[in-house]
């Protein structure tokens, strides 16, 4: 099985040394590393909210004239995000998900697929990202994604290629399963070039905990299992980076009646860090 994981990655790219693919867990250092670069960073553009109060809503930058259109894999019935993009701003939004989860009541701004996103088109299972934009025929080079698809993300991503990447001037994505940053093989496997790939071409821009599912603990660290991340293209940034504060005065807990959650970045930061 490891040596058929092993192919299909070196097919997107990613070659892995024998050690990487040794179970195990991954080294503290690396975890701080990883979180380390998930600090949000003020590039100079004031965030605005889009879409609703709690679940549905995202906080994105105010850098939307001439953006025209955004993808959004992963409704789940929910379309506050895009029915606002389509009202303020007239932008449309391309939407996927199984017919079961299609949202009702759509405008002449949503444009609804049928199935689900995944690494690789495969009729009646999944649609790549890159094969569903060259479906559209556009030809934009800032357009928005927004991504909710339980864990499939990663290995989207991965699969997506660098021009298709770099044609999004915002990106919002919901992160799952977190905790799998422990294992090493994982963290090799899927983790690391996920991000790489993100961070090469992206600034974070804005983090929410989703407080759906509480949190992992390492060592030191405690994360939340479910992250809300916006990025914002490198060429966009008004600003030399700097920290920013959050929470932002925008962030909406997703459950209301559940325990809102909190990251100590100073505890991971460099100088916070307990071998």
């Amino acid at each position: 099985m490891k040596n058929f994981i092993r192919k299909q990655l070196e097919k997107l790219g990613i070659n892995l040394s024998r050690s990487a693919m040794t179970l195990g867990l991954t080294p503290l250092s690396d975890i701080y590393t990883i979180l380390n670069r998930l600090r949000p960073q003020n590039n100079g553009w004031e965030l605005i909210r889009i879409g609703a109060t709690g679940d549905g809503g995202y906080l994105i930058p105010d850098d939307l004239q001439g953006v025209r259109n955004c993808f959004s894999p992963g409704s789940d019935l929910l379309w506050d995000f895009e029915n606002t993009l389509a009202k303020r701003y007239g932008i449309k939004s391309f939407i996927c998900d199984s017919t079961d989860k299609r949202p009702p009541n759509l405008s002449e701004l949503q444009d609804f697929t049928e199935g689900w996103i995944g690494p690789a088109t495969v009729v009646g299972q999944a649609i790549s990202v890159g094969d569903w934009i060259l479906s559209k025929n556009l030809t934009d080079s800032d357009m928005i994604l927004q991504m909710d698809i339980e864990g499939a993300e990663f290995l989207s991503v991965l699969a997506l290629s660098e021009t298709d990447l770099l044609n999004f001037r915002i990106i919002v994505m919901e992160l799952h399963f977190l905790e799998g940053l422990k294992n090493r093989w994982a963290f090799s496997l899927v983790y690391q070039p996920f991000f790489d790939k993100l961070l090469a071409h992206f600034d974070v821009v804005h983090l929410h905990p989703n407080n759906c599912c509480g949190t992992w603990k390492y060592a030191n660290v405690e994360f939340p299992r479910i992250i809300e991340v916006t990025l914002h293209r490198k060429d966009r940034a008004k600003v030399t980076l700097s920290e920013s504060k959050i929470p932002h005065v925008l962030d909406s807990d997703c459950v209301p009646s559940n325990k809102p959650l909190s990251i100590d970045w100073e505890l991971i930061s460099p100088k916070g860090i307990r071998r």
